[in-house]
């Protein structure tokens, strides 16, 4: 393997001058007869700059963070696949973190030389990134529902949908309705279920919540099975998300119950497994690809730029009615 002694030798400079060329630091001007020189070195012989080394001298290492929850959801797992098509495209490569595996202390204090962060649906780490004070202060996007004031942020507005989604359930002729949520999620701040709240009080409807245990399908499945056992008069369910309601759906077929004529679902998030299950899915459809492209564009100015103003913009979700909701068979052609 080619060294950069091996590029020096060959061009006839010292290494310091190769390492100005080929690792980035152009803070000490270099001939451009010289520069080409070591350019031409450096093909000949084959070698590569060591990234790490480039990083040591120029500060940067082309190499940005995303740090999220969960890895193993397929909202997540979206907004990763369009995170790493961004950063490649722009010349970056992407770690990924989640604070379910790696706690919220380790996740945030992020050791690997990034050059700079976006932070999805993390609250506490972004708490925790805002209040450093020390050397690895790095730029941050925050992007999500729940975000901190002072930080640059994609914000998520979800709270006219669901109202909508929650009406679309009582119009159905829904009147025992409960909300399937993770006992990880804040609820009391979530949009989601204030807008359960608001739109429930408005229909005279007792608001009821089932806890939905490491928010997975199983857990899903077997918590709505219990309830259900106990509350056989449940005719409508808004799930915090679509692995949720894929998991609700199995509990109420198993029960030989049926959807949605017996009990009408609702999901959140949009993602494929919702539009591809039987029944498909109504959902809350949320712009997570157009979403992590602001992300990117705000992380780049701020990158390059550490002292531009902060600033935020903000996306919405949309309700997509599907069969899993619509016992009017008129009003959805799915």
């Amino acid at each position: 393997m080619a060294t950069l002694a091996d590029v020096a030798n060959k061009a006839g400079v010292s290494k310091a001058t190769a390492s100005r060329v080929l690792n980035g630091k152009t803070t000490v001007p270099v001939a451009p007869a010289t520069a080409a020189r070591i350019q031409a070195a450096a093909a000949e012989v084959g070698y590569s700059p060591n990234p790490v080394a480039s990083a040591l001298v120029t500060g940067r290492s082309n190499v940005v963070a995303l740090l999220l929850p969960y890895l193993d959801r397929p909202y997540y797992s979206s907004a990763i696949g369009c995170l790493e098509a961004l950063t490649q495209q722009a010349g970056y490569d992407l770690i990924v973190m989640c604070s379910s595996r790696c706690g919220v202390a380790d996740i945030a204090d992020c050791r690997w030389p990034v050059d700079g962060l976006v932070v999805l649906d993390s609250y506490d780490v972004l708490l925790r990134l805002l209040q450093r004070t020390d050397d690895r202060v790095r730029p941050v996007v925050a992007l999500g529902g729940l975000l901190p004031e002072g930080v640059d942020a994609v914000r998520l507005e979800m709270g006219a949908a669901a109202e909508q989604a929650i009406r679309h359930l009582i119009g159905q002729g829904c009147r025992k309705l409960a909300y399937a949520t993770s006992p990880a999620t804040p609820v009391a701040t979530s949009e989601r279920w204030k807008a359960f709240l608001r739109v429930t009080a408005e229909a005279g409807i007792e608001p009821v919540s089932i806890p939905i245990p490491g928010e997975s399908r199983p857990s899903a499945r077997d918590a709505v099975a219990a309830y259900c056992r106990d509350h056989p008069d449940l005719d409508g369910l808004f799930c915090h998300n679509d692995d949720i309601a894929c998991g609700a759906i199995r509990a109420l077929l198993d029960a030989e119950l049926r959807v949605p004529d017996d009990v009408a679902v609702v999901g959140c998030d949009g993602t494929v497994t919702a539009e591809f299950a039987e029944p498909p899915i109504s959902t809350i459809a949320l712009p997570i690809a157009d979403m992590c492209a602001e992300a990117w564009t705000m992380l780049l100015r701020r990158m390059e730029n550490p002292d531009l103003p902060i600033c935020s913009t903000t996306f919405s979700g949309r309700f997509v009615q599907r069969r899993s909701s619509c016992r009017d068979r008129a009003r959805t052609g799915r």
